[in-house]
Formats: C-alpha cells, sequence, structure tokens
C-alpha cells in the first residue's frame, strides 16, 4: 500500500508540474488548449507512473505487468477526466467570461 501511495503522489506531482508549466493558467476549460493540456499531462504522468505501479503490483501477486500497467493508465486517465473537470467548474474556474 506504502508503494502505490508513493507512486500515486508521484504522478500527481508530475501531473501538476507539467500543467503549470504548458498549460495556461487559470485552466477554465473553456479553450480546446485547456483540454489539450489536461489530455498530454496527465497521459505523460500516468503513462510514467504505470510502470512502478505494475512493478509493484507484479511483485505483490504475480500479475502480469503489461496487463497492471495498462489498468494503472486507464483507471488513471477516466479519473483525471472525469474528475478535474469537475473540481474547476465546481470551483468556478470554468464560467464563462470574455477574454
Amino acid at each position: 500500500a506504502a508503494g502505490y501511495l508513493c507512486v500515486s503522489l508521484a504522478e500527481l506531482l508530475l501531473a501538476d508540474w507539467l500543467l503549470r508549466r504548458f498549460a495556461p493558467a487559470p485552466l477554465r476549460f473553456v479553450r480546446l488548449r485547456d483540454v489539450a493540456g489536461l489530455l498530454l499531462a496527465t497521459t505523460l504522468a500516468t503513462a510514467v507512473a504505470s510502470v512502478p505501479a505494475a512493478l509493484i503490483a507484479r511483485a505483490a501477486s504475480a500479475a502480469a505487468l503489461a496487463e497492471s500497467a495498462m489498468v494503472w493508465w486507464v483507471g488513471d486517465m477516466l479519473a483525471y477526466l472525469i474528475v478535474t473537470p469537475l473540481i474547476v467548474l465546481h470551483d468556478g474556474g470554468g464560467a464563462m467570461r470574455s477574454p
């Protein structure tokens, strides 16, 4: 469990750094560039994190490496794509404003 926690935290920090580095601030999801920035940052962060997560799963339960990495990647991508926009919109960041 501690290994998964470390991988998840590292993934979040990497996604945050990538978003801050390459996506326009504030992230409001009113432009295609905002959505593309989220997709790029989270795809890269989850791909990087899926490898150590799969290694942990393999060590813990002899799970197949590629299958474990794919399950981690798909699960995290779905979470990012569903939860992040909801949080941003709930926070008021998605309000339509003129530029």
